[in-house]
């Protein structure tokens, strides 16, 4: 696969790169990314992915008022946060009342922007 900048990605088929960079090692596969964006995300039922366990630089964007999004709750994007070690995760709780979007208005695209900074 080689060297990706990112990966940025909405939901369920973000389950694809938590698999391939947990396993990365044991699979042999060349994957390298410097950073993820995460949004409506849930954590896969793997029960060999610990806490703290992936180490890549993240931002994980989700709703952060519970049943605002009816498809993904905001404790389980939580969840999937808590996977990334300290000091590699960034979490950005985005409040709105639009349900299971990304959204697209600012102070939240300030703050995107904020992160992939670090990556120019």
């Amino acid at each position: 696969m080689g060297h990706l900048t990112g990966y940025w990605d909405f939901h369920e088929e973000q389950q694809w790169l938590l698999y391939f960079v947990h396993k990365k090692e044991r699979l042999k596969v060349d994957i390298d990314f410097r950073f993820a964006i995460l949004c409506a995300g849930f954590a896969l039922p793997l029960a060999e992915i610990n806490r703290r366990s992936i180490n890549c630089p993240s931002l994980h964007i989700f709703g952060s008022v519970p049943g605002k999004d009816r498809q993904i709750e905001n404790k389980t994007s939580r969840e999937l946060a808590s996977l990334f070690e300290d000091g590699c995760s960034v979490i950005i709780e985005i409040e709105h009342d639009c349900g299971h979007i990304i959204p697209t208005w600012s102070p939240y695209t300030d703050e995107i922007k904020g992160f992939l900074q670090r990556f120019l």
